[in-house]
């Protein structure tokens, strides 16, 4: 134990312009999957991303962008933990390690050529929902013109209209349980009751 420490953070200036680091800062998901994007504000250029750890849930990782001129940008990233703080020095270690990491994912992603950069972003295209229920889906309403799609949010938070072809942005709704998801989490309900029946009874 070392005491309550205040969040990881580290700033740096890159000579690149705004545009291009919030470009590259939405690739690290691409070029680590274990970071995973949970938001991001263009309008304030803020990102989330998440990661776990080993014999922890994990940490969340908060990237700020601020403008220096046309052609250069402050990059501050900040390491929160999921739960609690930081209070041990192999997880201050953790901590720096990441931001090392995404510094190193920024400046890779910054080398991208184009057609890198094409491939990468076709995939976050908006997807256009389904008027159909389909398995693992919620309703919604068009906030345009208010007719009932279904899709996944937990998959896609930005979607496209099947009726007005509007984009529009989900909030993150888990979809009711499959058949074989129901079936999955009675079995494990019965594997713990049986160990805990196992462990009272001898």
């Amino acid at each position: 134990m070392i005491g309550v420490i205040p969040n990881p953070k580290k700033t740096v200036n890159v000579d690149y312009s705004l545009e291009k680091i919030k470009e590259a800062v939405l690739f690290i998901r691409d070029i680590d999957k274990n970071y995973t994007l949970t938001s991001y504000n263009e309008i304030f250029h803020q990102y989330t991303y998440q990661t776990t750890e080993f014999l922890s849930l994990g940490v969340f990782i908060d990237i700020n962008l601020s403008a220096i001129g046309d052609s250069k940008t402050e990059i501050t990233i900040e390491i929160k933990r999921k739960i609690g703080a930081f209070d041990k020095s192999y997880e201050v270690t953790l901590a720096n390690e990441h931001i090392q990491k995404l510094i190193t994912y920024i400046s890779q992603a910054l080398q991208f050529t184009d057609s890198q950069k094409a491939a990468i972003n076709e995939k976050y295209k908006p997807k256009e929902a389904s008027i159909e229920k389909l398995p693992e889906t919620t309703q919604f309403n068009c906030g345009i013109c208010k007719k009932s799609f279904y899709a996944n949010s937990t998959i896609t938070n930005v979607v496209l209209c099947p009726h007005c072809k509007s984009s529009n942005s989900l909030p993150r709704v888990e979809p009711p349980p499959t058949t074989a998801k129901k079936i999955q989490a009675a079995i494990v309900l019965i594997i713990i009751i049986v160990s805990l029946y196992i462990i009272f009874t001898r």
